[in-house]
């Protein structure tokens, strides 16, 4: 073939086409699925290490992705990408430690099954408390000492004067039976209402995570989440080799 014909079947000017054959200057991103459908095969050699950051890259070689692009699919941002590039970081799953988080269970806790009873969705976490005790006919102490707090702690739940601290949740939603805050939505939502069922507090949760607190109070303030997970990055090598595959069918 003519380099002329070769440049055209690679959608590429022809003095692109030269100055990639007889200088050796890379292509760009979005040229090399055409590159490796018209070669076949990929030409750069397989990475030794099996490194994610090198599956990655690999991967939107082949896709012919931006790193805009890939930081889009994978939910990471650009300069994110660039770091695992240069080896100044390696990529963090922290959707899957998250994952994690939302499934533990303490050592002996048992999970909330019931729902919050119908014609209650309203009602404060005090009108819960008080409506549990009178229906057990258990006076305030009595209540106070299966929920694990004083007396006068108990009253002003039911006085909705304050909360119960989040060491006492756990206690709180076994006496109720269920979990009387509304269900939960967004991500943020779901990391509370479990922190609040395990009776931890940010440091406790953030550990678990492998966050700072810092962090976690942002994403509860309602600042952005990325998480990445490992099965994104699968996902993404398995769009790679399927499309190679396609393109050589």
């Amino acid at each position: 073939m003519w380099q002329r014909e070769v440049a055209e079947r690679l959608s590429i000017g022809h003095e692109t086409y030269i100055t990639w054959e007889k200088h050796g200057r890379d292509p760009e991103i979005w040229h090399w699925p055409k590159i490796i459908n018209f070669l076949g095969y990929d030409p750069h050699p397989k990475p030794v290490t099996d490194g994610v950051s090198d599956e990655i890259e690999r991967a939107r070689r082949r896709l012919g992705w931006s790193l805009s692009q890939a930081g889009e699919f994978l939910g990471v941002d650009p300069g994110t990408l660039t770091k695992w590039r240069s080896g100044i970081s390696v990529p963090d799953f922290l959707g899957d430690r998250l994952d994690r988080f939302l499934e533990h269970r303490e050592q002996g806790s048992s999970e909330v099954q019931q729902e919050v009873p119908d014609g209650r969705r309203d009602w404060t976490v005090g009108q819960h408390i008080r409506a549990r005790r009178v229906h057990l006919q258990l006076t305030r102490r009595e209540a106070a000492a299966r929920l694990g707090a004083c007396s006068n702690s108990v009253l002003n739940w039911e006085k909705d004067q304050q909360l119960p601290e989040v060491r006492f949740w756990p206690g709180v939603i076994q006496f109720l039976g269920y979990d009387p805050t509304p269900a939960s939505a967004t991500t943020c939502e779901k990391i509370e209402q479990q922190r609040r069922q395990l009776g931890w507090t940010y440091a406790q949760t953030a550990r678990f995570i492998g966050v700072d607190v810092h962090t976690l109070l942002r994403w509860k303030d309602g600042r952005s989440m990325r998480l990445l997970r490992r099965e994104s990055i699968d996902r993404m090598i398995l769009l790679a080799e399927t499309r190679v595959e396609r393109n050589a069918g």
